[in-house]
C-alpha cells in the first residue's frame, strides 16, 4: 500500500516582475516584462515518486532543486500544472517555521489554530492538549502571545503538534535544524516512534547524519528532475560526489564504497583496537569495566575541516550510542599522522555481543572513511539484569506500617 503516489508531475512557477513606479520604468521596461512574463520557470518537471506506507524517505538536492516544492505539493498547499499527487490518510506538515502561526495568538490559541488547519476536530486537540504542551517545554510561555517567541520556540510548538496529532503522514522541511541540540535530539527519538507505529515521512535537510539515521531510502532532485533513487547511503554519497565534483581532494570515489567501507580518502582509519583498564588489548569486557578505544589515523589530502567519530551498535544493528568531536566541541588538531582515544570509564553494557563504528568525515558530513563494524566485542555479566545497558541506581524500599521481620 502506497502513502503517496506521484505521476508524471510538473510544476512551473509564474514569473511576476516588480510593479512600476515612474512613467520612465513604465516605458523603458514595457518590451523586458513582455520577453520575462513569457519566461515561466519549471521547477518540477515529470516526476514519478510512489511511497509505501511507513517508509521514511529523505529528499536531498541543491537550494532550488524543487524539494520544498515537491513537498507542497504532497501537502496540497500547491497544485500541479501537470500529473497526479494521491495521499493517502492524515497529513501533517512542517514545512516553514511559523507557517499555521497567527503572531497575536497565545501559544494555547495557535495549538488550535494549527492543528485546525491540520484537520483536526477540537475534540481530537483536546484530548492531544497536555501531550502538544509538555512535549514543547513551552508551559510558562503558551499564554503568551507568539510574536515574542524565539525561532527555537516557535519550533518546538510546531514539531509538538505535528507530531502529537498522530498523522499518518509526516513532511518536515529542514525545520530540524532550527531549536538546541537536547530538544533536536528529542524531536528525532519522536520521529523513531512514529516510525515504529507505521507513519510515513518525507524529510528535506542537508544535514547528511540526520537522513541517514532516519532514513531507509533517499531521492536526489537536480535542477527539478529525479536524478537518483534508492539506498540513502548510495545516494547521498553520490550527491555528495556531485556537489565536489572539479575538486579531487573532496570528491567521493564511488569505487571506494563497499558492504563494510566507504570515503574518498583524504583521511584514512587504521589499526583500530579495545583496551581493558590494566591497558590489556582485548575484545571482551566485564559490564563495568573501564574502556578504551584507539586508532589511528593517516592523511592523504588535508581537508578543509575534520571529524572524527564513533558509535555502539548492537549485532542486529539497532544504536545504542553515537557521537563526535563537532558534537562535543573537541578541537582536532590534525597532522600527516596521528591516533585518536576515546575513554569511556564505564561500560554498563548488559551481557551480548557489540560492534562498534569508526568515522572520519567533512563538518557536513561527507566522509573521508567510514568502517561499518570496525571492531567487535562481548560483555559479559554475573547478573540477571534485562536490555541493552545498566542504569546506575539505588532501592530503596519504605513502609509507614510497624511490621515483622520477614
Amino acid at each position: 500500500m502506497y502513502s503517496v503516489e506521484i505521476s508524471n508531475v510538473s510544476k512551473t512557477y509564474r514569473n511576476v516582475t516588480a510593479r512600476k513606479k515612474t512613467l520612465k520604468e513604465i516605458f523603458v521596461q514595457r518590451k523586458l516584462d513582455k520577453v520575462e512574463n513569457q519566461i515561466e520557470p519549471v521547477v518540477l518537471k515529470n516526476i514519478d515518486i510512489k511511497i509505501k506506507k511507513g517508509e521514511t524517505v529523505a529528499l536531498v538536492g541543491r537550494n532550488g532543486s524543487g524539494k520544498s516544492t515537491l513537498l507542497k505539493l504532497i501537502s496540497k498547499i500547491l497544485y500541479p500544472d501537470k500529473g497526479e499527487v494521491k495521499v493517502t490518510g492524515k497529513v501533517s506538515s512542517l514545512l516553514e517555521l511559523g507557517a499555521g502561526f497567527h503572531p497575536e495568538f497565545t501559544g494555547l490559541e495557535n495549538i488550535y489554530l494549527n492543528a485546525t488547519i491540520l484537520g483536526y476536530s477540537k475534540e481530537e486537540i483536546n484530548s492531544k492538549l497536555n501531550d502538544i504542551i509538555e512535549f514543547s517545554e513551552l508551559k510558562s510561555y503558551i499564554y503568551k502571545p507568539v510574536k515574542i517567541y524565539s525561532s527555537g520556540m516557535y519550533m518546538r510548538l510546531a514539531f509538538s503538534i505535528a507530531i502529537n496529532v498522530e498523522p499518518d503522514l509526516l513532511l518536515i522541511d529542514e525545520i530540524l535544524s532550527v531549536g538546541d541540540a537536547a530538544f533536536q535530539t528529542k524531536c528525532i527519538e519522536k520521529i523513531k516512534q512514529l516510525q515504529s507505529l507505521g507513519t510515513t515521512i518525507v524529510i528535506v535537510s542537508h544535514d547528511n547524519g540526520t537522513i541517514e539515521r532516519l532514513c531507509h531510502r533517499a531521492i536526489w532532485i537536480e535542477l527539478g528532475e529525479i536524478k537518483e533513487d534508492g539506498n540513502v547511503k548510495e545516494v547521498v554519497l553520490k550527491y555528495m560526489n556531485k556537489l565536489n565534483k572539479g575538486n579531487e581532494s573532496h570528491q567521493i570515489q564511488e569505487e571506494s564504497i563497499t558492504n563494510e567501507q566507504f570515503g574518498n580518502g583524504s583521511v584514512k582509519i587504521t589499526d583500530i583496537y579495545l583496551y581493558d583498564s590494566e591497558n590489556v588489548q582485548i575484545n571482551k569486557f566485564s559490564s563495568s569495566e573501564r574502556i578504551r578505544i584507539q586508532f589511528q589515523y593517516k592523511v592523504t589530502d588535508f581537508p578543509t575541516s575534520i571529524v572524527f567519530g564513533f558509535a555502539v551498535y548492537t549485532k542486529n544493528r539497532e544504536c545504542i550510542y553515537g557521537t563526535n568531536t563537532l558534537i562535543e566541541q573537541v578541537p582536532v588538531i590534525l597532522g600527516e599522522y596521528g591516533r585518536v582515544e576515546i575513554k569511556i570509564p564505564e561500560l554498563n553494557l548488559l551481557q551480548g555481543l557489540y560492534e562498534i563504528d569508526i568515522a572520519a568525515h567533512h563538518e557536513n558530513g561527507a566522509p573521508y572513511h567510514y568502517i561499518k563494524s570496525a571492531v567487535e566485542f562481548s560483555v559479559f555479566s554475573n547478573t540477571a539484569e534485562h536490555g541493552m545497558f545498566k542504569i546506575n541506581h539505588e532501592w530503596q524500599v519504605t513502609s509507614n506500617e510497624k511490621v515483622g521481620k520477614l
